[in-house]
Formats: C-alpha cells, structure tokens, sequence
C-alpha cells in the first residue's frame, strides 16, 4: 500500500511541474517586454520606441523625447512612406540619392528562431530554373533528395529521372562534394522574383551551392574560413542580390555570403545560443540593426551597411524580478512542447538550487501543523517536500497522509 501511495505522490508532482508553471506563465504573462529599437541613420544613435503603463514613449538612446513626427524623421528607413505622404521624405541622406523606390529595394528581414533549425523536414527539395523564360517561375515536375547522392524523383509517376539526376549528382561530386549533406537550404517557393537555387553542407562542412540554369546544372564551391562549422543556412534572394545567404556557425556566429565572388563576411555582433536565441536583423540602405533576444536580455548592434563594422549597440535587461520569483517557487518544470521545435515530448527544466528556501520554509510549515493536529508525518513526505518544494507539499495534500489512513 505504501509504495502505491510514494508512486502516486512521485506522479501527481510530475502533473503539477507541468500545470502549476504552465498557469504562473499565464498569469504573469504580459505584452512584449523589449520595445522596438532602431538605429537612426540620421541622428546616427538608436530610436526607441516603448510602452510605459499604456503610454507611448519616443525616445533615442542618450534620453531625447519627440513626438511622432519628428521620430518618423528620425527613422526615415523606417517611416519612409508616412515622410513621403507627408511631403518630408528627403531627396538624399547623407549624399546618398533616396526615394521610396530605392528604400524598399535595399531593405530586408530575417528572423531566425531555433525552431527554425529543429523542426522536423521532409528532405524532398524543389528544384527551380533559374533563367526561366518567363518572368515567374513555374513549378517543376519532380523532386529531389541528397544523401549520398542527388536523386530527382517525379512524384507524379514515383519513379526516378535517372539522366538529369547523373548530370546534377556528377557536377556535384566533381566539386567535391562527400555526402551525407547535412544542410540543404533553399527556398521552394514560386512567391519570389528570382531563384538562387540551394546551399548544400556534406559531411565534411564544405559548403555547395546548386542551381539549375537552361536546364543545366551549376555548381559553385565556397571557401569557408576554417574555423566555421555551420548549423544553419538561410537563402535570402533579396531584391538587391547583394548576397546570397544567412550563415549561422556552430559557436553562434553569424555569416553572410555576398554575390561577389561567394566572399563569406563575419557580422560584428556577439555569438548566440542558436538552440535557445532568436535573431533578428532589419537591414535598410545605410545600416543593418542585429537584435538578439535570450531568455535574459536583448541586444541591438548596429552595423554599417557598406563596411560592416560595427557602429554602435545597445541591451535590455529581461524581467528578472518575475524570473526569480519563478526558480524560487519552482524546482523543476516539465514541458511537452518547446518554442524551440516542434516535436511532442516530456522535457524536465531544472530551475537550480533557488527553490531550496521556500521548499525548507513549506516543509517547516507543515511539520508544525502536523504536530499541532497531532499528525504523524511519513518520512517519504517529508524527503518529497525537501526535494520538490511546492510540488511535494501539494502532493502530500492532495492524497493525504498515508499513516493517518492505513490507521
């Protein structure tokens, strides 16, 4: 009877380490902590934009206020449209000839979270004409996957194109190529202006890029500086074509590749946790605005968008009075989904040691209302409340005192 009581106690702890943080997260949660922040190209020092007990602030980094319409000049990357409607867009910045044409072409977005590199895949790939002879691109009959070798797979008839896949499997391993690949990035969508087809990591870290051109198969090798091993690729096919894609490296360094000669250039900005961080860049004419956001801050550079030094950075420190309040009331968690995939599964979060002083103050607690009701107190009781704190205490109460019923 007594070990049916320890394992249902040691089970109903696991359900309240997966209910109790889950309805604390919900009712702490609030909106976005960090407020939006942008480097000005004009000032040449942050804009800030927060929300301050529903009022908004518009501020830049040294502590200057303005109201709206001078922050959109401010920002004029940002607010070029409301400038232009206006009449206050300025025909150059800094010598440099602008419009909102022009702005629109040179701006871009990435945004990496880890469920981006985590999430499960089907390694079937699309592979577009790069030089179609229509404007749009148009999706083509078959399919391909990498291991060892490339193979084109024509879904409609489930059988293998065995002359194209020779022609692209043999220019990919004339390069070099060893498989297993480990990355094949790209984008397989016709919803873009042009193709640049896929980045293809093998099992050595070389790095590929594969493409179709008139029907043909282009293969490019590029050199990576030897101590980048990378984890994630990102082919952007932005509307300037200035570079082909986003490189993050295994020790949480960012990479871009440049069209011109595949020149692999290292962003400024610290590393990141790639399994726990999200990234963002923002990048406009002038600079480029890296935001990284872990669990415990946020962190703005600024990089200069034709040198690609760094300028100027900025941090945000996280709600650490909510944080601490959690791993002092909770030991553990235990969670069955992760912003961070998408696979279904039990995952048990330690919280540290924090939990000790409140599990120590409840368990006191307890023995003296025990001792007060004249309770006897089962030792497993007590070893499950000093090791679990809230969850060993609300356990206890909820099946009882197994002596008291066996008696």
């Amino acid at each position: 009877m007594k070990i049916i009581k320890i394992l249902l106690s040691i089970t109903t702890v696991f359900i309240l380490a997966w209910v109790l943080p889950w309805l604390w997260k919900i009712a702490t949660d609030s909106q976005s902590r960090y407020p939006f922040t942008y480097y000005s190209c004009v000032a040449e020092t942050f804009g800030i934009r927060e929300t301050i007990n529903e009022q908004t602030i518009l501020k830049d980094a040294h502590g200057n206020t303005y109201n709206q319409t001078q922050f959109d000049s401010l920002l004029p990357m940002v607010y070029y449209r409301q400038l232009a409607r206006e009449g206050n867009l300025p025909d150059s910045i800094h010598g440099v000839e602008i419009n909102q044409s022009i702005i629109s072409r040179n701006s871009f977005y990435f945004r990496y979270r880890p469920s981006d590199k985590n999430k499960p895949s089907i390694p079937l790939y699309t592979l577009f004409e790069s030089m179609p002879k229509r404007v749009d691109l148009e999706m083509p009959g078959d399919r391909f996957r990498l291991t060892n070798h490339l193979t084109f797979v024509k879904p409609e008839s489930n059988t293998i194109d065995k002359n194209k896949s020779i022609r692209f499997d043999d220019a990919l391993q004339n390069k070099g190529f060893q498989g297993p690949a480990k990355i094949v990035a790209g984008n397989p969508t016709t919803r873009k202006a042009y193709d640049e087809g896929y980045f293809i990591v093998d099992s050595h870290n070389h790095l590929f890029h594969l493409k179709m051109v008139n029907g043909r198969p282009y293969v490019g090798y590029i050199k990576l500086p030897a101590d980048v091993t990378p984890i994630w690729l990102t082919v952007t096919e932005y509307s300037a074509r200035q570079f082909y894609a986003f490189l993050i490296s295994e020790d949480g360094r960012l990479f871009t590749i440049f069209t011109d000669g595949y020149a692999v250039k290292e962003i400024p900005a610290s590393p990141f946790d790639p399994e726990k961080d999200n990234l963002l860049v923002m990048g406009n004419l002038f600079n480029w605005n890296v935001q990284v956001t872990s669990e415990k801050k946020q962190t703005i550079y600024a990089i200069d968008g034709s040198g690609y030094q760094l300028k100027d950075s900025l941090s945000f420190q996280g709600p650490e009075k909510k944080r601490m309040a959690f791993n002092a009331l909770f030991p553990f968690s235990l969670n069955f989904t992760s912003v961070n995939d998408e696979y279904v599964k039990p995952r048990l979060q330690f919280t540290g040691f924090g939990y000790l002083i409140s599990a120590v103050l409840l368990l006191l607690g307890y023995l003296l209302v025990s001792k007060k009701q004249k309770r006897r107190v089962p030792v497993y009781s007590v070893i499950l409340i000093a090791l679990t704190g809230i969850f060993g205490l609300l356990s206890t109460l909820i099946l009882g005192d197994s002596e008291n019923a066996d008696n």
